[in-house]
């Protein structure tokens, strides 16, 4: 039966750290790019039926993309969670 220390498992948890902030990273920026972009898009059709006075387009978009963004919104913490958890953030800092 071997033995392992501490210091020897410690590289295999950094590594396993680090591949895990780099995906959790690439997809944080991910979602923050689409949901910025969603909700642009909902602001700038909005407006555009406030313009045309279209209540049909104003009222289609909400119906249609704000789901969307409401789920894209709840990954995204469920994200900004999972990486704080994997960078070692602590609640005092």
């Amino acid at each position: 039966m071997s033995v392992t220390s501490e210091t020897t498992r410690t590289p295999e948890r950094r590594s396993v750290r680090q591949a895990a902030d780099t995906v959790l990273t690439a997809l944080f920026r991910l979602s923050l790019m689409l949901m910025l972009a969603l909700g642009t898009t909902v602001v700038l059709l909005q407006a555009a039926g406030l313009v045309t006075a279209s209540a049909g387009l104003i009222e289609g978009t909400a119906e249609t993309l704000q789901p969307i963004l409401f789920a894209l919104s709840a990954g995204f913490g469920v994200l900004t969670l999972l990486l704080s958890y994997t960078r070692g953030w602590k609640t005092g800092e």
